[in-house]
């Protein structure tokens, strides 16, 4: 049975909760949306959701009965869609615990998974199909493979705090917090710990800030990465390089990380990439993330990243830190931090605040320019930037502090975006900015949400088809 991961944008999940338990009659739903592949199993993003008008069904507390004839119009509606996942929803609002398929619900899914193979197949070959039931604190969900049913692992909702639903038909293993956390579980908790322990984080960028990152990160209790990054270590890395020193000159920078963390712990699952971001193998490894968090140089990255983030509905978080030196003199010495949550909050391209998107896109589009960068995360020409270990290591203290927050919500508000500038420290620098709903014009926000692997992200910066 392949591992099976539902994630749903918060307006969705919103939505199909708010019609499935407006009142105390059972009611059902679809949701239509997209299925992504990966090395460890599937992951599903709900895209829709497809209810029904009161009027042309029947409710009471304990049934919903729907004409068949309306559930053979949707199915068509399925078919004649992009969509290739089915969810078929529905709620049992008397239920205040830990809901349970039903007796009757066992065979009217089993009718249905039946039907589904039988008949919907035909039209669309590689087309999943799952049921969920809802009650008022707590979620079923399951698929069908070889006759049998299978629980989906977890579900995922992308709100604040990231919300994590175990359906209470899925088993969970035994929490097995590590002597080496004690001190985070008496300021955290347990179960953020094992939050903790449980995520895959993409690390794009193993340079000054994201050395450092990968190490805080296992501290923190992370014991899988994915650390991008085609650099090979340089003396002039030296001064603000965590861990490096002069026998690392020479050698990729992700290896001498990984080399490095484990030493921290032995047991970590960690992927490393000596390529550019901007490969397909690259992108499949980082698809199935709980979270990315970028370390880069370039608004390009950045570009790529928010698209990824939000195709794959994966939470990113942007590391960045900057010194301007005007003759001589500094004239800015500042750290900057972004949390994007896909459909919750504002991404990058929701206004110009960090990139003229004019610029960005004509990058993107231009064929030349696509040639001259594809081999590279990092922005145009090799130009050496200042840059200090103690400014980088106030960047991510700061981003670090917010992807704890993301979690496990210990603040009451989520910072979409720090500041900090030391060059003018006045009463409104530091700065930080609360988030903001979506933009209504956002193209990446409203277009590509939720797309998975029909966006075909990895193309961006491949060569055009003459």
């Amino acid at each position: 049975m392949s591992k099976t991961v539902i994630k749903f944008p918060h307006k969705v999940y919103t939505a199909l909760r708010e019609y499935l338990l407006e009142d105390k009659n059972e009611k059902h739903a679809f949701i239509f949306g997209t299925c992504v592949k990966t090395k460890d199993g599937i992951v599903v993003l709900a895209q829709k959701v497809v209810g029904f008008r009161q009027e042309d069904i029947e409710v009471s507390p304990t049934r919903v009965k729907i004409d068949r004839e309306l559930v053979t119009h949707l199915f068509e509606k399925f078919v004649e869609s992009g969509a290739d996942v089915l969810i078929s929803c529905h709620s049992h609002p008397f239920d205040y615990g830990n809901v349970a398929f039903s007796h009757i619900d066992d065979e009217n899914d089993r009718n249905l998974f039946e039907y589904f193979e039988k008949e919907i197949k035909k039209h669309k070959k590689d087309a999943l199909m799952y049921t969920m039931v809802f009650g008022q604190k707590s979620i079923a969900a399951r698929g069908f493979e070889g006759g049998e049913f299978f629980a989906v692992e977890k579900i995922v909702h992308l709100t604040y705090p990231i919300e994590y639903i175990y359906p209470t038909n899925a088993r969970r293993s035994a929490k097995n917090i590590r002597e080496l956390y004690h001190r985070q579980v008496l300021a955290f908790g347990e179960e953020a710990q094992e939050i903790f322990s449980n995520l895959k984080v993409s690390l794009i960028g193993a340079g000054g800030t994201g050395s450092i990152l990968a190490e805080a990160l296992v501290r923190l209790g992370v014991r899988e990465l994915c650390i991008v990054d085609h650099d090979k270590v340089e003396e002039s890395n030296l001064n603000r390089w965590q861990g490096g020193g002069y026998d690392d000159i020479g050698r990729y920078k992700v290896e001498v990380l990984q080399e490095r963390i484990k030493r921290i712990r032995k047991d970590l699952t960690i992927m490393t990439f000596t390529k550019a971001l901007f490969d397909k193998e690259v992108i499949d490894h980082i698809k199935d993330s709980d979270v990315i968090i970028g370390a880069v140089d370039s608004d390009s990255a950045r570009f790529l990243l928010n698209r990824i983030a939000l195709c794959y509905l994966i939470p990113y978080l942007d590391c960045s830190s900057g010194i301007i030196v005007k003759d001589g003199a500094i004239q800015r010495l500042a750290s900057r931090n972004v949390v994007v949550i896909p459909g919750f909050t504002e991404c990058f391209n929701c206004n110009d605040f960090f990139y003229d998107r004019t610029k960005i896109n004509y990058e993107f589009h231009s064929y030349l320019k696509k040639e001259a960068k594809r081999r590279k995360y990092i922005q145009g020409a090799d130009v050496k930037s200042p840059s200090v270990y103690a400014l980088n290591m106030l960047s991510v203290s700061t981003l670090l502090l917010e992807f704890m927050n993301l979690f496990t919500g210990y603040k009451e508000q989520l910072y979409w975006n720090v500041l900090v500038d030391f060059m003018n420290m006045t009463e409104e620098i530091p700065r930080a900015y609360g988030y903001q709903a979506p933009s209504l014009r956002c193209i990446d926000c409203n277009d590509r949400l939720a797309r998975g692997d029909e966006e075909r992200v990895w193309e961006l910066f491949a060569p055009e088809v003459v």
